[in-house]
Parts: structure tokens; C-alpha cells; sequence
């Protein structure tokens, strides 16, 4: 997966939370791996495992199922914070690109 960084994590800061929630809101739709999740998102799987918890008990993200004997998540688009951050997430990236069109 060749994932770059968004105008959100631009704008918001370079922090592994951040760079997480990116990965997770531009690949929305999608379920992964903690390691995948940790990888696409340039974290350090120990560096994920530090907030994991507080993103699940908040219902941030939310247990998928399992694949290939991994428990696979996802952004959990049911949760009120969430449905505010797409909004965020979606608004920001709308006026980049057409602040870039200008």
C-alpha cells in the first residue's frame, strides 16, 4: 500500500495518533492488521500499542473479525467523534484540493 500522508495530517500535526487516525480515515471502508495499521501509518508497533486501548474503548475503531489468524479492525463510522472527524477529514481535503486548483 503506498500511503502518503493527508492535508488533515498536514494540518494537524505529525504525531503517531495523528498519523494513525490519517491512515484510518483515508482507508475508511477498509479493515486491518495492527501491524499493517502500525506499518501504513509509519508507528512503531509498540508506539501504537500505547493508545491502542484508549482508541477501542473510545469506539475510534472497532474489531472486524479475524484473517489469516489476526484480528483485523477498522474505523468504526457509527461513532459520533468519528462521523465528526470524516466530516473534518473530508472538508479539509475538499479545500485543498481546491485551494490547489486555484
Amino acid at each position: 500500500m503506498n500511503y502518503q500522508k493527508s492535508s488533515f495530517a498536514k494540518l494537524l500535526g505529525n504525531s503517531p495518533y495523528i498519523r494513525v487516525l490519517d491512515f484510518l480515515l483515508t482507508y475508511r471502508g477498509l479493515d486491518f492488521s495492527k501491524k499493517e495499521i502500525a506499518e501504513n501509518a509509519n508507528v512503531s508497533y509498540d508506539t501504537l500499542n500505547s493508545f491502542w486501548r484508549e482508541m477501542i474503548s473510545n469506539g475510534i475503531i472497532i474489531k472486524t473479525g479475524r484473517k489469516g489468524g489476526q484480528d483485523m479492525f477498522k474505523l468504526n463510522k457509527e461513532n459520533n467523534f468519528v462521523k465528526n472527524l470524516i466530516t473534518l477529514f473530508d472538508n479539509i481535503t475538499i479545500e485543498s484540493i481546491a485551494s490547489y486548483l486555484s
